[in-house]
């Protein structure tokens, strides 16, 4: 154990000395670091929270800023802080590429693509109040590994200060019913539901009563490996399936995503349908935003069983009609949600995805924010990164 976690300590320093390397800065407040004898001079940029009416908003608030890697299509975090008075200074030394995040409770989740520049003097981030639903996916290890006391205390303090209306679970493991309803009153939420209370169970939680509950328990003829099965159920006016697909074969997950895609569509004849978990697949989508060079090098390195890829489940929600969330507003970068910051083996694996948020056609044109989380708390709680989405819903 000592010489695994030795390992990856010695890892994850190389990782970040190769990040300084390419030019990313690990400095919380300031872009890229230029080299002793550089000429160029620091630019202060102010990032300003303000409201409608260009007045400025105070108080609490979360403001993430993820740089453009300079030698990929990739978005990693690299400043994060806890802004209460509305203005973060941020110091660049260059044009930097950067996505600017807040989140801040009572006010709907942005981010902001900006290119700052050293004439940039301030970026402001229009902040609205709370309206519409906010919903989180996230798989959370082995049911908090094992229900672990601190571990869910530390989730509940973060999750409060999202304020998500609806979360959806994966690896609920060891959870019993009464366990996901205590946990969910400690975040707000009074209503829930659990698959099952063995395996890796999936769970919903939410502000408004959960209703037509449906727990399928999928069997498969073509193989004897587990099935997590899936939660289809509506709340907060929409119909969400909550999916955690097959770790263990691909041509299971394909079984899985056709069963789930025939059924999404029945339900979306009635109204907005949102699926959304862990599938356990890699999308070209995500080739294309990173370029195959990178994609495949960081692979076959990294994953070599993942090559060559097998995208056919992925490419069954891609013909489906169903809309994938983070490709929505315009976003052409890209992000990992798998692994997390605590398993990251070099700068040259660009990890992957394996949780998605699939939305049907009506859903997708209210969807205006959707963003994998990387953060201090969300790069050690889990191996995955959680999705967050908001919806302007009446």
């Amino acid at each position: 154990m000592m010489r695994l976690i030795h390992k990856q300590n010695v890892m994850l320093f190389i990782y970040a000395c190769a990040l300084l390397f390419v030019g990313a800065s690990c400095s919380k407040d300031s872009g890229t670091i230029p080299s002793e004898d550089s000429k160029l001079a620091a630019t202060e940029v102010s990032i300003q929270l303000i409201n409608g009416s260009n007045e400025r908003i105070t108080g609490e608030a979360t403001v993430i800023i993820s740089k453009r890697r300079p030698d990929v299509n990739m978005l990693v975090p690299r400043a994060h802080s806890l802004v209460k008075d509305g203005e973060l200074s941020y110091k660049i030394f260059t044009d930097t590429e950067v996505r600017i995040t807040v989140l801040k409770k009572g006010y709907n989740p942005v981010y902001k693509d900006v290119v700052l520049k050293p004439d940039t003097k301030t970026v402001p981030i229009v902040l609205t109040p709370k309206t519409g639903l906010t919903v989180l996916s996230y798989n959370v290890k082995d049911g908090f590994e094992w229900k672990k006391k601190e571990n869910m205390e530390r989730f509940t303090a973060w999750v409060s200060q999202l304020d998500p209306d609806v979360i959806v679970f994966q690896e609920l493991v060891s959870f019993k019913h009464a366990d996901l309803t205590a946990l969910a009153k400690t975040y707000g939420h009074d209503f829930s539901v659990l698959l099952k209370e063995d395996g890796y169970p999936t769970g919903i939680t939410s502000k408004q009563e959960i209703k037509n509950i449906e727990r399928v328990l999928i069997t498969s003829k073509k193989t004897t490996y587990r099935v997590h099965g899936y939660i289809n159920a509506e709340t907060s006016g929409l119909n969400i399936f909550a999916v955690h697909f097959s770790s263990q074969s691909n041509d299971l997950v394909v079984e899985e995503a056709e069963h789930v895609i025939a059924q999404a569509r029945l339900k979306s004849v009635n109204g907005p349908v949102l699926i959304s978990g862990d599938f356990n697949s890699i999308s070209p989508t995500d080739e294309r935003l990173l370029g195959s060079k990178f994609w495949t090098a960081s692979m076959q390195k990294y994953r070599p069983s993942r090559v060559p890829f097998d995208y056919r489940a992925m490419r069954l929600f891609e013909d489906s009609g169903f809309k994938d969330a983070v490709t929505l507003n315009d976003n052409t970068f890209y992000k990992a949600s798998f692994p997390t910051r605590t398993d990251y083996l070099g700068a040259d694996f660009l990890g992957f995805r394996l949780d998605y948020s699939y939305l049907s056609e009506s859903l997708s044109q209210q969807c205006d924010y959707a963003e994998i989380l990387q953060d201090p708390y969300t790069d050690i709680a889990s191996d995955h990164y959680p999705f967050l989405m908001h919806f302007d819903v009446k």
